[in-house]
């Protein structure tokens, strides 16, 4: 296996905790560094205990990165269709009128089904006891305790059932 290094390496880890797949990897080395690689080196290279911590580490800061980018937020993106509807509506023409609201509508109706299909964290409060930035900070959290109690070998974090020791 070709023995990645420096900028190579962590461009190659940084894609990895992005979600690149291996063989989108080996494309980008093409590209940006002309490195040719194998994909199957790519997954051996990902999955050694040494870069875990960088990958977790970088994995963190993308995952974040998302929540501040407001077009990422579902009620953002219909807030943003329903004006381009209102805006739409303004048009002089009737045909270019109906054909961007039709766009328009097509385009939340589409948000919606992928909401509806997925259910997301904050829909679990429904008391609205906790702000929804409250509820993201809480699952992620969550997600940290159950990555460190897997890192550990708590059992219960592993199988779900829980193991007396004394």
């Amino acid at each position: 296996m070709k023995k990645l290094t420096g900028e190579v390496l962590r461009f190659t880890l940084k894609s990895h905790a992005q979600y690149k797949t291996s063989r989108e990897i080996v494309d980008l080395l093409k590209q940006h560094f002309k490195v040719s690689i194998d994909h199957s080196n790519i997954c051996k290279l990902v999955k050694r205990k040494e870069h875990q911590d960088t990958i977790d580490k970088y994995r963190e800061k993308f995952l974040n990165q998302g929540l501040d980018v407001p077009i990422a937020i579902e009620k953002v993106r219909l807030d943003r269709a329903e004006t381009l509807y209102q805006l739409s509506q303004t048009l002089k023409s009737d045909r270019d009128k109906i054909n961007d609201g039709l766009r328009c509508l097509k385009e939340a109706r589409e948000e919606m089904k992928g909401a509806a299909q997925h259910i997301n964290f904050n829909q679990y409060n429904q008391y609205n006891q906790m702000s929804d930035r409250e509820l993201q900070a809480k699952l992620h959290q969550i997600e940290k305790d159950i990555v460190d109690m897997t890192k550990k070998g708590d059992s219960y974090a592993v199988n779900g059932n829980r193991s007396e020791s004394s």
